[in-house]
C-alpha cells in the first residue's frame, strides 16, 4: 500500500473533532503543489502517529498541535524541499490533457464563431479555478487570515476576473483568440499530437499516462467520421461536453495518487 493511502487510513483512527481538525491539517499540507509530495507524505505520517498516541493519552489534536494550526503548518511548510521537475509534470499533466480536449473537441464540433471561442475560453479558465478552489477552500477552513490564504484567494479571483474578460471581449468585442478557420485537419493534428506526446511521456509513467494516450486513441476516429458530415450544434455540444467530462472524470480519478510520485524520484 501507497503512503498516501495508509497516512488516510491513519487519520480514519481519530475520532470526533481530533478527526476534522486532523483532516483540515492534512489537506492544508497536500494542497502545496509546489512542495516534495513524498516530503509531504512523510510529514503527514508523523504528524498524525503523534496525534493517535495523544489521543491514547486523552489529549486533543487541538491540545497537542496548538490552537493556530496554519501558523504551525505554514512552518513546516517552509521546511520541505520544492516538488521536483518530474513531480511537476505529474501534477499538471492530468490538467495539460483536459485542456486539450477544452480546446480541440469544441473547437471542431462548435464551429469557429465567437460562441465556440468564449466556451473554450470559459472551460479553460473554469478548469483552473475548479483545479485551484481545492487549496483555496483548504486554507480558508482556519479561522484565521494569514498571507497564503489571502494569496491564493486572489490568484483565483484573478483568475475568474481574467476569463470573464476574455469571454466578453470574445462575445461582444470581437476578440479572437483562435484560428479555426480548417477545424477537421486542426483537430485531427491536435489529436495526434496529444497521443505521440502521451505515448512519449509513458516510457517513464506508464500508470498515469497510458489513459490518457488511450483516451487521445479513441478521438481520433471524430474527425474522420464526422467531418464529412454537417453535426448539429446542440448534438455537438452533447458529446463535447460529454468528451469533456470524461477527461474530467479521469483527471479527478488520479488525483492525489501516490505511487505516481514514487516513479517521479
Amino acid at each position: 500500500m501507497d503512503r498516501y493511502l495508509a497516512n488516510n487510513q491513519l487519520l480514519q483512527k481519530l475520532h470526533g473533532l481530533n478527526y476534522a481538525y486532523a483532516e483540515t491539517l492534512v489537506q492544508y499540507l497536500r494542497s502545496y503543489l509546489d512542495k516534495d509530495a513524498l516530503a509531504v507524505e512523510d510529514v503527514v505520517t508523523d504528524m498524525l502517529m503523534d496525534m493517535l498516541t495523544a489521543q491514547n493519552n486523552g489529549i486533543s489534536a487541538q491540545e497537542h498541535f496548538g490552537s493556530d494550526p496554519q501558523t504551525a503548518a505554514d512552518a513546516i511548510i517552509r521546511q520541505l524541499p520544492r516538488a521536483s521537475l518530474k513531480q511537476w509534470l505529474v501534477k499538471i499533466w492530468p490538467l495539460f490533457n483536459v485542456l486539450g480536449v477544452a480546446v480541440i473537441i469544441f473547437a471542431f464540433f462548435l464551429g469557429t464563431g465567437p460562441k465556440t471561442q468564449g466556451i473554450i475560453a470559459g472551460l479553460i479558465g473554469g478548469t483552473l479555478i475548479f483545479c485551484f478552489s481545492g487549496p483555496v477552500g483548504q486554507s480558508l477552513k482556519f479561522n484565521r487570515w494569514h498571507s497564503q490564504t489571502k494569496w491564493r484567494l486572489n490568484f483565483a479571483m484573478l483568475i475568474m476576473i481574467i476569463t470573464g474578460w476574455v469571454v466578453f471581449e470574445i462575445f461582444f468585442g470581437g476578440l479572437s483568440l483562435f484560428d479555426l478557420s480548417r477545424k477537421p485537419l486542426i483537430c485531427l493534428a491536435g489529436i495526434l499530437l496529444f497521443v505521440f506526446g502521451n505515448l512519449i511521456f509513458s516510457l517513464q509513467f506508464k500508470k498515469l499516462v497510458t489513459p490518457w494516450a488511450l483516451y487521445w486513441l479513441l478521438q481520433i476516429p471524430l474527425p474522420i467520421l464526422f467531418g464529412a458530415f454537417t453535426v448539429n450544434e446542440w448534438l455537438g455540444l452533447i458529446i463535447s461536453f460529454v468528451d469533456y467530462l470524461a477527461a474530467l472524470l479521469l483527471m479527478n480519478k488520479q488525483n492525489n495518487k501516490f505511487h505516481f510520485f514514487k516513479q517521479a524520484q
